[in-house]
Order: structure tokens, then sequence, then C-alpha cells
């Protein structure tokens, strides 16, 4: 540590005054924890896609709650049509539906045939994906010989930076095949089974009155990918997880079972 070898800016009087007030000052008060808002986190707009945010608004004495698109809210209905459902509404109606497959087999049995549907259909993207990065990494490998014969002939930084750039690159190509062909591996057994998925949530309604608001929403974000209201169509999807008898089972407090 050198000592400074000009004046100082600030007198030594007022420095020690401003640290004082400083340390005296109350710090502002900012978020401390997540919001409790049942689907927060889960639900987004249907229309751009943009997260649905929790909001109240005040009419006299009352508070109103309501899921706000996040495009909407900062851009105006210019960049979205304005998704904005009351909240009570959309909680009651997710809780509906989740009730509705613990109840009826018919409801669970729609929910994994939609889940396998969805599985099917990844398989060709993460198969094109696969395809698409061969091309690649081929280009790569023969630029990389290149450079090494280049290197042969005499070192240069250039030589040497492009050759690290292009060793990177071809780690992340591999990284990513990697990647690719695991998510190929799982997709099988990634499927929920209708039965595994009744049972669990037979066991919901008994837990659920018992728990606070913060594990509610852990409870949802366990069995529940995201919600989508699309306020075009008044429409409401659901996607539910494809592991979610497992993660219900080992995530609802108080289940011993």
């Amino acid at each position: 540590l050198c000592e400074g070898q000009h004046e100082a800016i600030v007198g030594e009087e007022t420095w020690d005054a401003v640290q004082a007030q400083l340390l005296t000052k109350t710090p502002a008060r900012g978020p401390t924890r997540r919001s409790d808002a049942l689907l927060s986190g889960l639900l987004r707009c249907g229309v751009c896609g943009a997260a649905m945010g929790h909001h109240f608004t005040s009419r006299g004495q009352k508070r109103y709650a309501a899921y706000v698109c996040q495009t909407y809210q900062k851009r105006g209905a210019e960049a979205c049509p304005g998704s904005r459902v009351p909240a009570g509404q959309m909680e009651s109606f997710v809780m509906d539906r989740v009730r509705a497959i613990g109840r009826d087999p018919a409801i669970a049995a729609q929910v994994v045939a939609a889940t396998k549907r969805d599985l099917s259909q990844q398989r060709p993207t993460i198969q094109a994906s696969l395809r698409a990065i061969e091309p690649r990494r081929r280009a790569l490998a023969k630029e990389r010989a290149s450079l090494l014969r280049s290197l042969g002939h005499g070192e240069t930084p250039s030589l040497v930076e492009r050759l690290a750039e292009v060793d990177a690159e071809m780690g992340e190509a591999d990284q990513e095949t990697l990647s690719l062909r695991q998510q190929l591996a799982n997709l099988d057994g990634r499927a929920l089974d209708a039965d595994d998925l009744h049972d669990a949530l037979a066991r919901f309604d008994p837990i659920w009155d018992e728990l606070f608001p913060r594990e509610r929403g852990r409870v949802l974000e366990l069995l529940i990918e995201e919600v989508r209201f699309h306020a075009v169509r008044e429409d409401v999807e659901i996607t539910f997880r494809t592991n979610a008898p497992e993660a219900l089972r080992a995530g609802l407090p108080g289940d011993a079972a």
C-alpha cells in the first residue's frame, strides 16, 4: 500500500462527518423473500411468453390482487394485448385442475397422454440439433489441422490465439453433443405413469390444507412446469412435470409414504 502523492480531494473533517452520517442512516429496505403468490414463477402470458407477475391495486379501502403480463406492465398494450387476470380466479382454476387429476383417473390419463405427446415431439428436435452440430465440428477440426500445419512453419501470437479459440469451440460442441445424447437417452424414462400420478395426488388435499403459502407454492413447483394464460383466447394451458409423482412423493411436507 502506497501513500498518495496528491492533495486530498475531501478534507479530513468533512470525510469524518460523512462517514458518521452514513453509519447512522437507516439502510433502504428491499425485498427479503420470494413472493408467496401461489403461481409466482409458474404463470406466463400465452400471447408473448413473458412472465406474469403478482400485483395489487387499491380501490378505496380494498386491495385487489392480479397476475399481470410483464411485457404489458413495462411497455404497454402495443407490445402485448395485456394479459391480466384476477389472482384468486386463476389460482382457483389451477387448483381445481390439480384436484381433478387426483379424483378422476380419466383426467390423469389425459395428462399422461399429453406428456407422452410432448416427449415424442422433443425427440426430432433433439435429433435435429445433433445433426446440426456435426458439420460445425468437422469445420472446426479442419481449421484446427490447418492451424497446426501453419504453426509448424513458425509460431505467431495470432495463430496461437486462434488455435485456443478453436479448441474451446470444439470443447463446447463436444459438451453440447454429450448433453443432447443424454437428453435422448432420458426421454423414454421420463414418461408419466397414470397410476403413479393418481396415487401421488390422492394424498394431496389432506396435506395441502395444512401448508403455509410458501410451502404450497413449492408443491406446485414440484408438480407443474408452467401455466400459460392467453388473454386473447381466454384459455389456460397447464404443463405438468414429467417426474411429478416422484417429485410429489419426495416433496410433500409431512408425507411419510
